[in-house]
């Protein structure tokens, strides 16, 4: 008993808050404490199984890589189109009693009652007037300057300007400011080629100059390069160059021999050719449609399905969005 009562304001004293602090430094040395404990067993929520549905299975084959799983533009696609991806999931689109204006939209383009996408329509007029300026020039163009001057420009600019001259090239973000968009109509009409020509010649700001590794001619056809570049030239590249020919006369290849080394290109007769015959023949009026379904069947914004699905298939679509939305208003 007298040793209890002895030891007693010792052990309060031990058992205080300020004799229990740790250090930070303690605290790294000790291990941390091993649960042995049992964790409390909690059992999986049940998910109802379900089988895809036909509608389903030709959406994420067709449509969800752009449109998203759910109908709502956020698709991994989404980003590499021209125009914003529509969301398909609204009211406007799935309400319709029937699915005839969605399958003709789907398989052919055809223009719906309403705007699934903002300022659409706005851009889709600026590149048919573009392409159409342009389209015109193709004839009367001087090919051989061009495609000379193209070669310069990919070999040293194009890693600055871009591919189109928009200042977005891969080394754009490293020079100490924002590079002007060589095709825009503005400045080119402020800078004429004997300028041009005295900048690419000497250098301006962060742009060195090339007058000690470049004949003046190298540098005459790079200016009419940069000429040639204008929003028509880029829509025309990336939207019809492929089928039409870079100057307006389709190419085919043709391998002559099995193992693929000797290739040969022929004028392709089943194909448009933009000569001069053919545009002096046609009105704007006329040359308006053709491009307008150019526009249409390009591969980068949505394509033509006609030559992929049946029509019956784009219902079965139709009916998995409207049962999504129901699902999902």
């Amino acid at each position: 008993m007298k040793w209890s009562i002895i030891l007693m304001p010792f052990l309060l004293m031990v058992c205080s808050p300020e004799s229990v602090a740790i250090s930070p430094e303690t605290i790294r040395e000790v291990p941390p404490a091993q649960n042995t404990e049992a964790l409390p067993h909690h059992p999986p929520s049940t998910i109802q199984t379900r089988k895809f549905s036909k509608g389903e299975a030709l959406y994420i084959h067709y449509c969800a890589d752009c449109h998203g799983w759910e109908g709502r533009g956020n698709g991994q696609g989404a980003k590499y189109m021209d125009t914003p991806t529509p969301i398909l999931l609204r009211h406007e689109l799935l309400a319709e009693k029937s699915a005839n204006p969605f399958v003709d939209w789907v398989l052919s383009g055809s223009l719906l009652k309403f705007q699934l996408t903002d300022n659409v329509g706005s851009q889709a007029d600026a590149k048919v007037t573009a392409l159409l300026a342009y389209i015109k020039k193709l004839p009367t163009t001087d090919w051989e300057t061009i495609e000379a001057g193209q070669k310069v420009y990919e070999e040293l600019c194009v890693s600055c300007h871009g591919l189109y001259g928009h200042g977005d090239g891969s080394l754009a973000s490293r020079m100490p400011g924002p590079l002007a968009d060589l095709s825009d109509s503005e400045y080119q009409a402020q800078h004429d080629n004997k300028e041009l020509m005295q900048i690419i010649t000497k250098g301006k700001n962060a742009m060195p100059g090339t007058g000690d590794i470049l004949k003046a001619k190298e540098i005459e056809s790079i200016i009419s390069y940069v000429r040639h570049l204008s929003p028509g030239y880029e829509n025309y590249d990336r939207f019809c160059a492929a089928c039409h020919g870079v100057n307006g006369s389709p190419m085919q290849m043709v391998t002559l021999n099995d193992d693929e080394k000797e290739i040969i290109g022929f004028r392709n007769i089943e194909m448009l050719s933009f000569d001069t015959a053919y545009i002096k023949s046609h009105t704007d009026k006329q040359l308006i449609p053709n491009i307008q379904h150019m526009l249409q069947s390009e591969r980068v914004t949505m394509p033509h399905f006609s030559e992929y699905i049946k029509s019956d298939d784009v219902r079965e679509i139709f009916r998995y969005l409207s049962d999504l939305l129901a699902e999902y208003p």
